[in-house]
């Protein structure tokens, strides 16, 4: 039974699920899925969600000196260990609004200024909700989520609100 239980653990490690799904050569090809990248220190990661800090160490350990800078924004909680100079910019952020503002701010004003050249990763993982916001215009946070909740409340399809999110959000669409 211990061996079943460290076996499912170790298939969920975010160093296994990253060597699993991404190939390095070690040099210069990377591959992810289907999709072949040349690598030339132009790759850029950015992510939300209390798992994409491990799930972004990885990556980075995984293809080194290629990576050019990171940006996760992480909940307040979250705890880092690194054993190794990282050039991934943590921003923790707790229930404070204007702290997720800045923090999102940071990373819209950063990828405007990536090149057609320049890999872009993007991290995913669970507590994106409450980290990926960016509201266009003079809609507030507070306004947002109360109107998506109202959505929500009435029973508007997810593909309605998907809609909505788009047209008020400067960098999110899902």
């Amino acid at each position: 039974m211990k061996e079943i239980i460290e076996a499912g653990v170790d298939n969920v490690k975010a160093t296994n699920v990253i060597a699993s799904k991404i190939k390095y050569d070690g040099n210069d090809k990377l591959t992810i899925g289907k999709a072949k990248y040349k690598l030339k220190n132009n790759v850029h990661m950015v992510g939300w969600g209390e798992e994409s800090a491990t799930i972004g160490a990885a990556f980075e350990e995984l293809i080194g000196e290629q990576m050019k800078k990171g940006f996760l924004v992480v909940g307040q909680e979250t705890s880092i260990a690194m054993n190794y100079q990282s050039l991934i910019t943590y921003l923790k952020v707790g229930n404070d609004y204007q702290e997720t503002l800045e923090a999102n701010k940071k990373i819209f004003e950063y990828c405007k200024k990536l090149k057609k050249t320049d890999i872009l990763v993007v991290i995913l993982s669970a507590g994106t909700d409450d980290l990926l916001c960016l509201p266009k215009g003079n809609i507030g946070v507070k306004e947002k989520i109360r109107f998506l909740n109202e959505m929500k409340n009435a029973n508007a399809t997810k593909e309605e609100i998907n809609i909505i999110r788009k047209k008020i959000s400067l960098i999110r669409g899902c």
